[in-house]
C-alpha cells in the first residue's frame, strides 16, 4: 500500500470536520491511530471557496485536559497536496487533548476549529511476559 492511499486512508477514519460559516472546512487526520504518547503526524486539509490559491497560514496547538498549560502553536507546513503537515507533534501525555487549528485567511481573517482527541499510553513493541 503506498504511503499516500494510507495517509489518505488514516485521514479518513480519524477525521474530524468543521465547517465555517464562511465556506472554510477543515479536516484533522492523525497518523498513528488512535495517536500515542510521543510525537504525533497532524494533516490538516481545507476546502472551500474562501481557501484560495495562494494557501493560508496554518497553525495547530494543543492543550490536555486538566493541566495547566498545552503545547505551543506550531505551524503547518503547506504541502504539493495541499493539505498541511506537522511532522512531529508532542503528546506528552495520554487522555483527553482538545487540539485547535487556526487558518489565517487572506484580509486578516481567522477561523478556529477545535476538535477534541484520545491519546493512549505509548505502544508497546512485544508483549509482557511475565
Amino acid at each position: 500500500m503506498s504511503r499516500l492511499l494510507l495517509l489518505a486512508t488514516v485521514g479518513l477514519t480519524t477525521a474530524c470536520v468543521a465547517l465555517d460559516d464562511a465556506g472554510v472546512e477543515v479536516d484533522l487526520g492523525i497518523s498513528p491511530t488512535p495517536p500515542t504518547v510521543g510525537n504525533t503526524r497532524l494533516v490538516v486539509t481545507l476546502s472551500g471557496p474562501e481557501v484560495g490559491d495562494g494557501g493560508p497560514e496554518v497553525r495547530v496547538s494543543g492543550i490536555r485536559k486538566g493541566a495547566a498549560s498545552g503545547s505551543p502553536e506550531l505551524a503547518a507546513a503547506r504541502q504539493p497536496s495541499g493539505s498541511y503537515v506537522v511532522a512531529d507533534f508532542p503528546f506528552h501525555e495520554s487522555g483527553e487533548w482538545t487540539m485547535t487549528v487556526r487558518v489565517y485567511l487572506d484580509g486578516g481573517r481567522q477561523v478556529e476549529r477545535i476538535f477534541p482527541v484520545r491519546v493512549v499510553g505509548p505502544l508497546r513493541s512485544a508483549p509482557r511476559t511475565r
